[in-house]
Parts: C-alpha cells; structure tokens; sequence
C-alpha cells in the first residue's frame, strides 16, 4: 500500500523495487528513488536511444546493481518481454 497516503513515512532500503515503464533518458524516478529511499529499480523504454542513455547514466554513477533496463518493442504490450518470470510481485513493490 501507498504508506504516504495513510501519513506514514515510505518504506526505505533494497527490499523495495519499483518498475518504472518508460523511463526515458533521464531515469529520473530510479534515480530519486535510489537515492532518497535506497530502493532499487527496473526500467523499461520503447525507445533504443533513450535507454541507451538511461544505461550511460547508471554505467557513469555506479548504479549497475540498483537499477537495470529492459527493451521494450512494441507500446502494445506494456509489460510482456519485460517482466520474467524471475521477476516476482513480491520483488517488484
């Protein structure tokens, strides 16, 4: 559940991952949220440049165990080729 929304703090630390779909070039939520929470994070992109880029910054800031990418190519399935089964909903909070 949201914690914020019951006015609780959010749960901090690496047992949290957040699934962040299209997240660009920037990877601006797994980046806050890594380094305000502590959470590590998966990101999916359509787009081949922007992940590219999202992966240069996670190369650059030493972010490979905290965040990783995964292609999505086609917008029609959101989540299908990007969640394995390896990818439990208990892991992915």
């Amino acid at each position: 559940g949201d914690q914020s929304a019951q006015g609780g703090d959010p749960p901090t630390g690496d047992r949290i991952r957040g699934l962040d779909i299209g997240t660009g070039s920037n990877l601006i939520y797994p980046l806050i949220g890594n380094a305000v929470y502590g959470w590590s994070f998966l990101g999916s992109e359509i787009d081949t440049a922007s992940l590219a880029s999202a992966q240069t910054l996670i190369d650059r800031n030493g972010l490979e165990d905290r965040i990783s990418l995964r292609h999505q190519p086609c917008r029609d399935n959101i989540l299908q080729t990007v969640l394995s089964e390896s990818d439990s909903s208990d892991e992915m909070d």
